[in-house]
């Protein structure tokens, strides 16, 4: 019997074909002159600031604690690849499937490759920040590896945990569930990554629990039945996420609406004082809008999230700087947010006046980002409090008092903006609100 057909054979012939079909379509936009204008030079000039960087580095990264940007890393190597490999297609459930033997044969491969591709992956971030451990934290390099081989296990488990989280909660549960395994994973890491930090000797035994843990689950994974649909989601999703970022610019599918009720303001109450004034039914309608799309929702929070670990992370001299170019960081999103909502077919059936559109962008601007502002306020008043302690705690309530006043300062110097109702409009016979 040849090759192809047994299981390893199949598997191999699967994987080879996946990455053949995904080479295919990058092929169709990075061509020569992307690599020779683009690609190259950007990994030249790339290359150049990385090595500047690391022979002369900044002394904020000299007082970085290791615990830090080893987080970092496995958030980084959990979110990507984060799906467990089957290769499995809807064909075979004509045959393949009712082949214990050889579906089993066929995912064990899977899991195989899935790990492979988390120990490259740690391999590679690795790689990029080792100047910082062997030159800035001083960490033997066995001990490097060892971290290495820790972020590959350990992403290998997330794996498993994410995949089982997938199977048993669909829809927006399996979101929920996808933030709590990585955060619990994060923070997991930061403690064995503290704890090993002055007992290198633990780290075989910390890598050996990993791993150990990782067979376990893999021979559960194994013995799980009624997958088939999910694996075959799964690896859709799996080519869809390489090969997406191509389909940027393409125009978005309008799909049909659904006849639902949405989850928030069922009511239909209005979020603003004063409502009744145009420009401000103009922005609470925009408002609630965002708030029930899940898309808006997910980015406001990965801003926040970052902007918190951000200010947390900088010397406090510089996390005021950086404090304030997060908020016109936000403005910007948010008015290129206002700019898509006006010139959306419904909005463009209606001529709104040019003076109620700058001035319901002002206010919406101004609401959605006065909770993040007033957030990252909180944490630089934290971060003194932590610095100087004692009197220091007195900058936590004083902060978000201060950011109120910076957050009204910052809207006014962006003026009034760009967005300007469309003229043609007027030709559906749209009236003035």
């Amino acid at each position: 019997m040849s090759g192809s057909f047994r299981p390893a054979g199949l598997a191999w012939e699967r994987i080879t074909a996946y990455w053949a079909k995904v080479l295919r379509s990058w092929r169709t936009v990075l061509d020569w002159t992307v690599w020779v204008y683009v690609v190259v030079p950007g990994l030249w000039i790339g290359g150049h600031l990385y090595a500047e960087f690391w022979r002369d580095p900044p002394i904020w990264v000299t007082e970085l604690p290791v615990i830090f940007p080893s987080a970092l890393l496995a958030a980084v190597v959990a979110i990507l690849a984060a799906k467990l490999r089957t290769f499995a297609e809807e064909g075979d459930a004509l045959f393949l499937r009712r082949n214990r033997v050889w579906t089993r044969i066929v995912t064990r491969i899977g899991l195989t490759y899935t790990f492979a591709v988390k120990l490259f992956l740690s391999a590679m971030v690795t790689a990029v920040t080792a100047p910082f451990y062997l030159t800035v934290v001083q960490w033997p390099v066995g001990v490097l590896l060892w971290h290495t081989a820790g972020l590959a296990f350990g992403g290998y488990l997330f794996n498993l945990w994410l995949d089982a989280a997938h199977r048993r909660w669909p829809g927006w549960r399996k979101y929920v569930a996808e933030v709590v395994l990585t955060t619990a994973w994060v923070a997991l890491w930061s403690g064995l990554v503290r704890a090993a930090e002055a007992r290198p000797f633990v780290w075989p035994a910390l890598v050996a629990v990993l791993a150990l843990g990782g067979v376990a689950l893999s021979a559960r994974r194994l013995r799980a039945k009624g997958t088939f649909r999910h694996e075959v989601e799964t690896e859709r999703a799996a080519y869809v996420a390489l090969i997406g970022w191509m389909l940027l610019d393409a125009p978005v599918t309008r799909t049909l609406p659904r006849v639902k009720r949405p989850w928030l303001f069922r009511g239909n109450r209005p979020l603003l004082r004063d409502s009744t004034v145009p420009h401000r039914r103009l922005a609470d309608l925009w408002l609630k809008s965002m708030i029930r799309h899940p898309a808006t929702v997910r980015v406001y929070g990965s801003l926040l999230a970052i902007g918190v670990a951000a200010l947390m992370s900088v010397p406090l001299w510089l996390a005021a700087g950086v404090w304030v170019a997060l908020g016109f960081l936000a403005l910007s999103w948010f008015h290129r947010l206002l700019a898509q909502w006006y010139a959306e077919p419904y909005m463009n059936m209606f001529s709104w006046r040019e003076d109620q559109v700058k001035r319901s962008v002002k206010t919406a601007r101004f609401i959605a980002g006065a909770p993040m502002f007033l957030l990252w306020a909180l944490a630089v008043g934290v971060k003194t409090g932590l610095a100087f302690g004692g009197a220091g705690w007195l900058a936590v309530p004083a902060a978000p008092v201060a950011g109120w006043w910076l957050w009204r300062g910052i809207h006014a110097m962006t003026g009034d903006g760009v967005v300007k109702p469309k003229k043609k409009a007027q030709r559906f016979g749209g009236a003035h609100p």
